[in-house]
């Protein structure tokens, strides 16, 4: 018969599923019943469907988390032995079977390091591979293949712990309870990360001897040994049954790298059916492949999150990608051109560049401190305030004072935004434009020389205080007049030499190039790739560059 188990006022508490369902909630008509507010009135449902059980989260306001993963409302999902599933700060765990009982970390019973145990050690192995060939041969496959039955399509390694226990009750018989424990911190610390009970009667704390575990761990060997402590309560007992005379067997459980990062623990408490050294061999190859199907596990877990963190990033790209304009405008007589290129999948740069009411255009520049998916993210909050506050405003001044007060809401500490915003007049021929701690603008002209369009009362980065009172500058655009923006990706590219791209480089390739808007921001780029090492970029690159025509 099914059941569940959970913890409640320090006390380990199982529920039968005999009716077929059953309702956990705070109204007291549930089957199962707690006053906490965390749990709501009708919280959640477990019934049989067929062959299978299903949980079922009835709309609670604190969510039903199966396996750490929360449920969708009215969404059944099926229930698998060992599973684990929290409802308000009750953490369940569902069992197909009544007569093993099976416990993970927090429940009662528990393994516990003994530190004096009067235990004697009988036996050791070291652990080379599957030990010795010539014992007990066909147990030892039998018990590899069983071990590899009972992980097929385990991809948890947490979820695996349990599933190897399973296999070694049954590859043991005369095992009354197991433990799998494991290590960190180099040794000074041991958790048990699943526990195994053959029956009721067994179910008490496990006490290993802390030298056991030492030499298994210091010799990657496994051990066999014998627990001698008599009973207070039979000491007057001739009876050797009545006696805590148990085995125990030990096995390390073995990195690639022959490094040991957990332990594979047995008893027997029958004194009429110890273990013996073949058991012990034979743990001891059952132990050598549970190792290899973990590592293999915890690889694939990792390959599995490093994919998904990758395919996140690939739809991060594509979303920061869809906030840069594909197309930029092309008023009478001018002409624009912008390319974005970040070091990492996302980055922090930006530009943005829209039409506005009354022959305007507007351009938005900004440099978002750090790279990454954290800039990527302020940068696109950035994009969203811009595009809002200059729908209602072409005044510059204003509007990136707004900007700035809104970005500072809730801005992560240690984050700032350099920034340009600007309205290209294209009647009046002007460039109006506020500087928020960025670079400045370049101009070329006809003839070839620059301009760097500092002024006076260009200010902080955005993001760093929120009153700050930003002003703008305005400048006329001649025909043949190009406005070069950058982001410092271009000044600080760095050689293999370690040397910097810098402003001289910059502004002796804009000098050389024909004044086209988008022939220079290419060349610009192209020059800039060249000086970095092959297939290597230190920073974000953005270049924005727009021009009147001759």
């Amino acid at each position: 018969m099914a059941f569940l188990q959970f913890e409640r006022g320090g006390q380990t508490v199982r529920v039968g599923l005999s009716k077929g369902e059953l309702t956990v909630g705070r109204e007291s008509h549930n089957d199962v019943a707690f006053p906490e507010r965390e749990v709501s009135r009708r919280h959640a449902r477990i019934f049989r469907n067929g062959d299978v059980w299903k949980l079922v989260d009835l709309g609670s306001s604190g969510g039903t988390f199966l396996n750490q993963r929360q449920l969708f409302k009215d969404f059944p999902e099926i229930l698998k032995h060992g599973d684990s599933f929290l409802i308000g700060p009750y953490l369940f765990y569902f069992f197909l079977e009544e007569d093993m009982l099976t416990t993970l970390p927090g429940f009662r019973p528990r393994v516990e390091i003994d530190e004096d145990s009067p235990s004697s050690i009988e036996g050791s192995a070291a652990s080379s591979g599957y030990g010795s060939l010539s014992v007990r041969p066909e147990d030892k496959l039998n018990g590899i293949l069983k071990i590899n039955e009972a992980l097929t399509g385990g991809f948890s390694v947490e979820a695996t712990y349990p599933r190897i226990l399973d296999a070694l009750m049954e590859i043991f018989p005369q095992a009354d309870r197991g433990a799998i424990l494991i290590v960190k911190d180099f040794g000074r610390e041991i958790t048990s990360v699943a526990e195994r009970y053959r029956r009721r009667e067994a179910a008490q704390p496990i006490r290993i001897s802390r030298t056991i575990l030492s030499n298994v761990l210091k010799d990657n060997a496994a051990i066999l040994s014998v627990n001698t402590s008599l009973d207070p309560r039979v000491a007057d007992s001739d009876s050797i049954a009545a006696q805590s005379i148990h085995s125990t067997m030990c096995a390390p459980l073995l990195s690639v790298e022959r490094a040991a990062f957990g332990i594979i623990s047995l008893d027997a408490l029958d004194p009429r059916r110890r273990f013996s050294t073949d058991d012990l061999q034979l743990l001891l190859a059952v132990a050598n492949q549970a190792s290899h199907a973990l590592e293999n596990v915890r690889l694939l877990t990792v390959q599995l999150e490093q994919q998904r963190q990758e395919e996140e990033m690939l739809l991060s790209a594509e979303i920061q990608n869809a906030l840069i304009p594909r197309t930029l405008p092309q008023p009478p007589g001018y002409k624009f051109f912008g390319s974005c290129h970040a070091a990492r999948a996302v980055g922090g740069d930006y530009f943005d560049c829209f039409e506005m009411p009354g022959g305007k255009v507007c351009v938005s520049f900004g440099d978002v401190s750090g790279k990454g998916f954290p800039a990527a993210l302020i940068m696109s909050r950035l994009s969203g305030i811009a595009r809002n506050v200059m729908h209602y405003t072409d005044d510059v001044t204003a509007a990136v004072r707004q900007i700035n007060s809104l970005m500072c809401l809730n801005m992560v500490d240690g984050r700032f935004v350099t920034y340009i915003l600007g309205v290209i007049d294209i009647a009046k021929h002007t460039f109006t434009f506020c500087n928020a701690g960025h670079i400045p603008p370049e101009v070329r002209r006809i003839d070839g020389r620059l301009q760097s369009l500092e002024y006076a009362g260009a200010g902080l980065p955005v993001g760093l205080d929120a009153d700050f009172p930003y002003e703008a500058m305005t400048v006329s655009l001649s025909p043949g007049q190009v406005v070069v923006l950058r982001t410092d990706g271009v000044d600080e590219a760095m050689s293999e030499t370690k040397q910097f791209y810098g402003v001289d480089r910059f502004r002796n390739l804009v000098q050389s190039t024909p004044p086209e808007p988008e022939l220079i921001a290419r060349e610009l780029l192209i020059d800039v790739r060249k000086f970095m090492p092959a297939g290597y970029q230190n920073d974000d690159i953005t270049i924005l560059c727009f021009g009147r025509g001759r």
